[in-house]
C-alpha cells in the first residue's frame, strides 16, 4: 500500500509545528476521499501525516479541512495515485478576519474579487495571498462539483470548511457565484 509523507511548513519554509490540521486525500476523478489524519510530530522529527491509501490509477488531491479556519484553502493536486512519495507543502496562513473593506457592489468580476482582497486594509501581504489561495481553490475546485457534491459527504464538508472560512473573512460565497446557501447547502 503507497504511502504520502506530507511535510508541513510555513511561508518562510519553517517546520509547521501546528498540531491538529487536517489532511485530507481525495481521488481527484471520482471525489472520493482515500485517507485523512491530523498534522503531528512525525516519527522522523518533522511536522505533518502519513496518510497510507490503495493504489489508483488515477491522480490524487490533497485538500486542508482545518478546524481552526487557519489553513483552508490549502490544496495539492495531481499527484501520482500510485506511488508513494514525501510531499512538503509551503500552508499559507489566513487572517484572523474581514479585511475591513466593503464588499463589491453589481456584478461581480474577477476585477472586483482582486479589489475585494487589495483592499482589505486590515490585512498584509501575505494574508491577501493566503486570501487569494482560499478563494481561487474554493472556486477551482468545488465548482465542478456542485451538481454531486451532496452525494460526496467527505468533499462537502471540505466545502463547507472552506466556506466558513470565506464567511470569517467576510466573504459571503455567493459573491463567487455559488447561490446564496454556498456549496453543501441544496446549490
Amino acid at each position: 500500500m503507497p504511502t504520502k509523507d506530507i511535510h508541513l511548513f510555513d511561508r518562510s519554509n519553517q517546520a509547521l509545528q501546528v498540531t491538529g490540521i487536517r489532511l485530507e486525500l481525495f481521488d481527484a476523478v471520482y471525489g472520493t476521499l482515500l485517507a485523512s489524519d491530523n498534522s503531528k510530530l512525525l516519527s522522523s522529527g518533522d511536522w505533518g501525516v502519513q496518510l497510507s491509501f490503495v493504489s489508483s490509477s488515477h491522480p490524487l488531491d490533497i485538500y486542508v479541512n482545518d478546524p481552526s479556519y487557519r489553513y483552508p484553502g490549502n490544496a495539492l493536486r495531481s499527484l501520482n495515485g500510485q506511488l508513494s512519495g514525501k510531499v512538503e507543502i509551503d500552508l499559507l496562513k489566513l487572517p484572523p478576519g474581514p479585511g475591513g473593506q466593503a464588499p463589491p457592489s453589481g456584478l461581480v468580476t474577477a476585477g472586483s474579487l482582486s479589489r475585494l482582497v487589495e483592499n482589505g486594509i486590515f490585512w498584509n501581504q501575505q494574508e491577501k495571498a493566503a486570501t487569494w489561495n482560499l478563494i481561487f481553490n474554493y472556486l477551482n475546485i468545488f465548482v465542478p462539483w456542485l451538481s454531486r457534491i451532496d452525494q460526496l459527504q467527505d468533499l462537502g464538508k471540505v466545502a463547507q470548511n472552506w466556506q466558513s472560512a470565506l464567511e470569517r473573512l467576510g466573504i459571503d460565497a455567493a459573491l463567487l457565484g455559488i447561490g446564496r446557501e454556498g456549496i453543501g447547502a441544496g446549490a
